[in-house]
């Protein structure tokens, strides 16, 4: 892990996405380690921070910026001839990054003691704000207030260290369900577009950052979705889905199969020489519905098959495969027939 070996560039790109709280854990200690390794990199944080806030009440002066960064780099570059230390000095494209570090630079001075506390699943970038996030696989967190979160792979939650008290309030990005506990305070989930409030539910919602679009389902309670932008508020039912289009900004409402969006979160089914009528009992659990099987003897028949994120359909046309039997869905009621 070697920053001398990264150019300006990279080493500019991870701080915004850092800023942006897109980095990973290992990128963290990448600039971690940038950070710690020399004061002038300090100094530069430390100083651009003191100008940014002096052009508070006139955010536009980029210019004047520019030329902050510009001065403090010679005069870091000059100090000690014999030392030169790297220093990053972006030229001035127009970007928000101005705007963003008067607000989140002061995080990386004073000593940067917030890079003690990363840990690998839970990172707390504020005295006041957590973190939970799923790196490569999936994972359940227990909320202080009892709501249990599914975290997708990918997917982060971030909330208030007092949550719970006066306030129940997330920041999602990538997927997550939530199964909220009823406490009398509204909980309520924001993501780039949607302000999800709730009481007491349950429900999945999918809002990664590259992703066409954003989408809620809800698969139990009520929910009231506000889309950014939209005047309408959504009074969610069960079965309600509610998807914001990115690149058309149309907002579409819809009635589907709840349980087939959240899938995801449950472990694979996996049946090795089992008899149909025990398939069918553990189908009946994950997919919320009654199976009638109108064909003799077919029940004990001994299968072998592993569901992992199949709908409902899709696990009963693979066991009408296996099995030769048809089927027909209506509503929560499976039959199956010869």
């Amino acid at each position: 892990m070697d920053t001398h070996k990264r150019s300006q560039h990279e080493l500019y790109n991870l701080i915004i996405r850092f800023l942006r709280h897109e980095t990973s854990a290992e990128e963290i200690q990448i600039l971690e380690q940038w950070l710690s390794e020399d004061a002038s990199h300090r100094i530069l944080f430390h100083e651009i921070n003191t100008g940014f806030q002096s052009l508070a009440e006139n955010e536009r002066d980029y210019k004047h910026i520019e030329d902050i960064w510009l001065s403090l780099s010679e005069k870091i570059a000059t100090a000690d001839d014999h030392k030169k230390p790297q220093v990053i000095v972006p030229a001035y494209t127009g970007f928000s990054w101005y705007k963003i570090a008067a607000s989140v630079s002061i995080l990386l001075i004073a000593g940067f003691a917030i890079w003690k506390y990363i840990q690998p699943d839970l990172i707390s970038r504020s005295p006041s704000l957590v973190t939970e996030q799923a790196a490569d696989s999936k994972k359940l967190v227990t909320l202080m207030d009892g709501t249990k979160v599914w975290l997708n792979a990918n997917s982060s939650i971030q909330y208030d260290e007092n949550f719970g008290k006066d306030t129940r309030t997330v920041l999602l990005k990538g997927e997550a369900f939530f199964d909220v506990t009823k406490t009398g305070i509204d909980f309520i989930v924001k993501t780039s577009n949607f302000n999800i409030r709730v009481k007491g539910t349950k429900f999945n919602v999918t809002a990664f950052n590259n992703d066409v679009s954003e989408c809620a389902t809800l698969e139990e309670g009520r929910v009231v979705l506000q889309v950014k932008g939209n005047k309408e508020a959504f009074d969610m039912k069960p079965g309600d889905q509610v998807t914001f289009n990115h690149q058309s900004n149309a907002v579409s409402r819809s009635v589907v199969r709840p349980s087939s969006y959240s899938l995801w979160k449950e472990d694979p089914l996996k049946f090795r020489n089992a008899a149909l009528k025990d398939i069918l009992t553990e189908i009946q659990t994950r997919y919320g519905v009654t199976i009638r099987v109108h064909a003799s003897g077919v029940i004990h028949e001994k299968l072998s098959m592993t569901l992992h994120e199949e709908t409902l359909e899709e696990a009963m046309e693979l066991i009408g495969i296996a099995t030769s039997l048809k089927y027909s869905i209506n509503g929560s009621e499976v039959v199956m027939y010869k």
